[in-house]
């Protein structure tokens, strides 16, 4: 399989940043190991039918598809987006430079010339939180069936993770004119190298963000994306992995653990100063899609400043800014976090407070029905 999507950690290895710093090659080895057996963990969830974005990419194949239906239903001409904040940054990752779309994530914001279609989240699989630090191997295939689990098959479009890979999502792609066949065909080379040890794309990625989650300090994980589609994606992969990795371990201590992931825009000084703040050093992830993703001169700066201050640098390349380079890494990022939270003791498919937000939401609908 062509590489659509790698990943460059030269610039966080102890070897570039100097002795005492960055990630020396035993502690790699180390971390990869244990990511290996979270990623067996990932895959027997998937085989179960556990993981939202495999059983999205199932539905986007063979016959009349989900996509094909919600793409005939929707207007021609501009449209507006209204949802949940995380659902939106979701669905704008493969087409945020979509110039026939306005996203608003306060319906009374919308222009009413407009036609409209809501994203209607968050709604988010439940499952009882875990409260050990060590899982059976059988935790994220057992959420497939846990009590209070959703019955409707459309419960993960609207989820601020998985909405990347929604039916609306890829309808509002090829609204735009884009063959989403490419992106088909990559999404399932992808499932099928995700779920073989030898050519698993997602163990490198998942091995660096271990490292960041496991330090002793708990750095932040700063996150930068060049170019429109870049920064979109930053956005969203934020929020996606806090959302799956964050939580709490209960013990003699309880105790916060998982990433600490926040968007850095470049070019922003207020910014620049964290970034380069006396012991605040954080772990710099790069989102470049394409060539001038890479060679953008604000991400070089960042990228420039985190090493004279010692600071680890991970790249996520892209072959292109295109979206099936995007929805290439998107996927990988979501097997990633997964394999974090796994490895961490964390139930990645549990999210509390969203559940209660939408809860508050529904009661409101309920009221103004009344």
């Amino acid at each position: 399989m062509a590489r659509p999507v790698w990943i460059d950690t030269s610039g966080a290895t102890a070897r570039h940043l100097g002795r005492g710093r960055g990630m020396t090659d035993a502690r790699v080895r180390a971390l990869r190991l244990r990511a290996r057996g979270a990623r067996d963990e990932v895959a027997k969830a998937a085989a179960a039918g556990a993981l939202p974005h495999e059983r999205l990419r199932q539905r986007l194949s063979g016959g009349e598809t989900a996509v094909d239906r919600v793409a005939a239903a929707l207007p021609a001409g501009p449209l507006a987006v209204v949802g949940e904040p995380s659902a939106l940054r979701a669905h704008r990752v493969l087409v945020a430079a979509e110039p026939g779309l306005r996203w608003v994530d306060a319906p009374l914001d919308h222009d009413p010339g407009l036609p409209v279609v809501e994203v209607p989240g968050p709604a988010w699989a439940t499952a009882a939180p875990v409260a050990t630090a060590a899982l059976p191997a059988d935790t994220l295939a057992g959420l497939a069936s846990a009590p209070g689990a959703p019955e409707t098959e459309t419960i993960e479009d609207m989820d601020g993770r998985f909405g990347v890979f929604s039916p609306l999502s890829l309808a509002l792609l090829r609204r735009s004119g884009q063959d989403l066949e490419p992106v088909h065909a990559l999404l399932d080379e992808l499932s099928v190298a995700c779920r073989a040890p030898s050519t698993d794309p997602a163990l490198g990625l998942a091995t660096w963000l271990l490292a960041c989650a496991l330090e002793d300090d708990a750095p932040e994980l700063a996150i930068i994306g060049g170019g429109v589609r870049g920064r979109a994606f930053a956005r969203w992969a934020a929020g996606a992995l806090a959302a799956i990795t964050k939580g709490k371990i209960e013990g003699p201590l309880v105790r916060s653990v998982g990433l600490a992931p926040r968007v850095v825009r470049p070019g922003d000084e207020s910014q620049l100063g964290w970034l380069t703040a006396p012991g605040r050093v954080p772990w710099l992830l790069t989102v470049e899609p394409g060539v001038d993703g890479a060679l953008d001169p604000l991400l070089a700066s960042h990228r420039a400043l985190q090493h004279e201050v010692a600071g680890p640098v991970i790249r996520l390349r892209m072959r292109n800014g295109g979206p099936a380079s995007l929805a290439a890494a998107a996927w990988l990022v979501l097997e990633a976090a997964l394999t974090v939270a796994v490895q961490l003791g964390l139930s990645p498919l549990a999210m509390d407070e969203a559940d209660r937000f939408h809860g508050l939401r529904s009661e409101a609908q309920s009221d103004s029905k009344a």
